[in-house]
């Protein structure tokens, strides 16, 4: 069937309006839900425009995803979002204006920790394809390619362990973090192919 521009356009008019009813009759059964869609509204530059969807809860969190309008009036796509104890914490955008010296590195961390702590709270990745592009590139840099999330994850709280107190890590703490967090993650990968044979 061949649809002309004219349908198309109303497909997508009929598809987003299903959509946004769909989620309304979610949001509108569960309050947590509601206060929790509110909470994320509130840092959107386009508040009215929100769209949720894949809104997961449980006992005091709530997950998803969210899409909202910009400056320029068109939608970003979906990000992950969670909200625990009344705070909403929202994927990481990439800052236009952090270009210094591993700034791409930066980005990609803090995707990768929105995922860790997501995934803690929620029991799944809810953030967008950048997150799991970030966690498979940092992945390849540090060799853990074929390591699980969870060999990964203790890798990289162990490296952030060490290094947060620093507002600049002198390089050779950059090195004791970068093994101790090599070997954790080893460890932890060790321990889990022992237990999977």
């Amino acid at each position: 069937m061949v649809l002309m521009q004219g349908e198309c356009m109303r497909c997508q008019i009929v598809a987003t309006f299903i959509g946004a009813i769909s989620s309304l009759l979610i949001s509108g059964c569960n309050p947590r839900i509601r206060d929790a869609e509110r909470l994320v509204s509130y840092d959107l530059y386009d508040p009215q425009s929100a769209q949720f969807r894949e809104i997961e809860h449980g006992e005091g969190f709530v997950c998803g995803q969210y899409n909202a309008k910009n400056k320029m009036g068109g939608y970003t796509g979906y990000r992950g979002f969670m909200v625990k104890d009344g705070v909403a914490v929202l994927e990481p955008e990439e800052n236009p204006k952090d270009t210094g010296f591993g700034a791409s590195l930066r980005y990609r961390y803090e995707l990768v920790k929105f995922d860790m702590n997501t995934r803690k709270l929620c029991g799944r990745h809810i953030g967008s394809r950048k997150v799991e592009d970030a966690r498979a590139d940092l992945a390849k840099d540090w060799g853990w390619s074929d390591y699980s999330d969870d060999a990964q994850d203790a890798g990289w709280q162990m490296h952030d362990r060490i290094t947060e107190k620093y507002d600049v890590v002198p390089a050779s703490v950059v090195e004791y973090a970068s093994k101790m967090a090599y070997d954790t993650a080893e460890r932890v990968n060790s321990s889990r192919r022992k237990r999977e044979n």
